[in-house]
């Protein structure tokens, strides 16, 4: 039998989520269903053909993203700030496959900015979500290629993908790619970010990438000395979805 992923009252339930009641009326329900539903019907979400399932925790943590991608993120005392949802995962429990399969199979979640402490860790996460974490699972991938597939292949078409590293240095490139491209993944570290931030063609890239959802990848609100909060970026100020993970 088919296993279905969690619905908001397991979520609810589920003691590794800070979920209750009162969050059911500040949640579309009905768009968390439909996104739920839409990965499942992936052959990695459960194991069919080829492909290897989640794990357990992992549906759990896609489920949890998309209830807070659903809902209503203004905090009432602080107008100007928006909720950031915090999933916390111990060490080779799959964060970055999570943060593939958020970022390449979301039907919502088109365009996303990535961001890591460290230089060698972004380097890792993008080959994970290029292709890397494609192949751990049980796909035909060709190395240091981005995987794209048909229905047939993945249960759902896996779509081409603009995937590039946030640098000062490609500032330029990805300004003339992000209005073309139907699904953007930028992937740079906290220091890339500030180094945009100040640089000329800044103003321009941030203009592209300020509704983008914002995935904090190892970071915590005390130990790397990141606002993740707000991030004022040459008068543009992130006010999107902003997931964090420690």
């Amino acid at each position: 039998m088919k296993e279905t992923g969690m619905n908001f009252e397991e979520l609810i339930t589920d003691p590794r989520t800070s979920f209750h009641d009162d969050h059911r009326t500040l949640i579309d329900l009905n768009g968390l269903k439909a996104q739920i539903k839409h990965l499942e019907e992936y052959f990695f979400w459960d194991g069919q053909k080829t492909a290897k399932s989640l794990w357990g925790h992992q549906k759990t943590a896609l489920s949890t993203a998309i209830a807070y991608i659903n809902g209503e993120k203004s905090i009432p005392e602080r107008e100007q700030q928006t909720e950031a949802a915090l999933l916390k995962l111990p060490t080779g429990t799959g964060k970055s496959g999570i943060i593939a399969v958020l970022s390449r199979c979301s039907p919502q979640v088109r365009k996303v900015l990535v961001l890591t402490p460290r230089k060698a860790l972004t380097e890792q996460l993008q080959n994970d979500i290029c292709y890397r974490f494609w192949r751990h699972i049980g796909f035909d991938v060709e190395d240091g290629v981005t995987f794209v597939a048909n229905e047939e292949t993945t249960g759902r078409p896996l779509e081409e993908a603009y995937i590039q590293t946030f640098l000062p240095s490609k500032a330029e490139i990805m300004v003339a790619h992000i209005p073309e491209s139907e699904r953007v993944v930028l992937v740079g570290t906290h220091q890339s970010l500030s180094d945009i931030r100040k640089a000329a063609i800044g103003g321009d890239l941030m203009h592209h990438c300020s509704d983008f959802p914002t995935i904090w990848r190892s970071c915590s609100a005390n130990g790397l000395g990141v606002d993740v909060k707000q991030q004022g970026i040459s008068g543009v100020e992130f006010r999107s979805t902003r997931i964090c993970w420690a």
